[in-house]
């Protein structure tokens, strides 16, 4: 497949991905592994919030946001 793009278009062979448009990807003969670990990890570090702390957040995981539900934010900036 490759030698038969490569003789239709201009292509490079760049062995195996490992990382694309902020996506880790790890291959095993038997598997693909996706993350966005390390984009997390340099937002963190250009925002400066890498040293931050956990904080629980009391709200229900299940809870499903309606589009009409709520108050607007009366001065969003």
């Amino acid at each position: 497949m490759k030698q038969h793009l490569c003789h239709h278009f201009s292509t490079k062979d760049l062995d195996k991905l490992g990382y694309f448009l902020g996506i880790e990807v790890a291959q095993s003969t038997d598997s693909i592994v996706i993350s966005q670990r390390k984009y997390a990890l340099d937002i963190l570090v250009e925002t400066g919030l890498m040293n931050s702390k956990l904080v629980d957040i009391p709200m229900d995981p299940n809870t499903k946001p309606l589009p009409n539900q709520g108050e607007p934010i009366s001065d969003p900036e």
